[in-house]
Parts: C-alpha cells; structure tokens; sequence
C-alpha cells in the first residue's frame, strides 16, 4: 500500500533520516510543546529508527517521513501516537518545516493518513491536541472538518490545548 498524492507521499522513516529527525526534535518550540522534556541525539533517534517495526500494532504509534515527490526531499513528519484499540482510536501529530508551511502539504499527508486510519486500519476516531497559541495547526484541523472543543486550560506548562477530532463517516 503507498500512501501518496499527487504532490507528496508518506514512507517509512530510515537511518538516513535521522539528521532530519534530530534537527526537528531539537527545536525549542517542539520540546515545550512534545512530550519528550529534553534533547535526543543522534544515537537516541538512529536507535529508535534501528528498533521501530514500523508497525502501528506492534509498536502503539507509527511514525512517516512527508516527501515531496518531485525531487524526494524530505519537508516534515506525520505521527500517529497512542493507538487505542478498544475504543477504536489514534492521536495524530504533524510537522512540516518552515519552507514548506502553506503549501498545501500538511493537507496532503493529514487525507492520506486519514485514508489509511479510516478505511485500511478502521479505526473510527483520530484526535490532535493543539497549543492554543499555534494558530495556523488550528486553521489546518478546522479547514480539514476536524470538530474541537473549546481550550483545555493549563494543558501544557505555557498554554492551552484546543481538542480536535474527525470520526470516520463509515
């Protein structure tokens, strides 16, 4: 099964992503709002890479390098995260770096996993929590029909949270 459109696809993370990983993981901004508190090396991501089966059964999360087809650059990650069986549900996380924001992709990679959560993995619920300060991930849920709840006060230490989901029609 690929998971692509016409302008990106979705593909296993490798060990020479890793650099990509470490740069984006390292961010300031994605420490104080991720779950991980402190830096990853190089060798914390390569041995994550090494032992991820790349299974969302197997593993509870999946994680996807984005790649714009036209020259197989790398331009963000999508994460599905705290897969939950028995209530038929999977929080998703999306990145796509500056250069590339606005462009539609994040659009692109958020309907192909939604496509491979609902109809291939059907699962009936996929949720985001978004600090309430990130306004263009908030514009990107809400264009993309993902219902949310007003702000979850003090999620995070510096902000709130805004909940959004998307259940699947079928």
């Amino acid at each position: 099964m690929l998971l692509q459109s016409e302008n990106i696809c979705l593909r296993k993370v490798e060990p020479s992503d890793v650099m990509f990983l470490y740069l984006v993981e390292n961010q300031e901004y994605n420490i104080q709002s991720g779950v991980v508190h402190n830096p990853l090396s190089q060798k914390d991501l390569l041995d994550y890479v090494n032992n991820s089966n790349a299974d969302i059964y197997k593993d509870g999360q999946l994680r996807l390098i984005i790649e714009q087809k036209s020259d197989n650059s790398t331009i963000g990650i999508i994460d599905l995260f705290n897969l939950d069986i028995f209530n038929s549900k999977v929080e998703l996380g999306i990145y796509i770096i500056d250069s590339e924001r606005r462009k539609h992709n994040a659009t692109e990679a958020i309907r192909l996993i939604e496509d491979y959560v609902f109809r291939f993995l059907k699962i009936r619920l996929i949720c985001a929590f978004v600090a309430s300060k990130n306004s263009a991930s908030i514009e990107l849920f809400r264009s993309n029909n993902y219902k949310y709840s007003e702000p979850l006060p003090h999620f995070l230490r510096d902000d709130d949270v805004v909940y959004f989901y998307k259940e699947s029609e079928q």
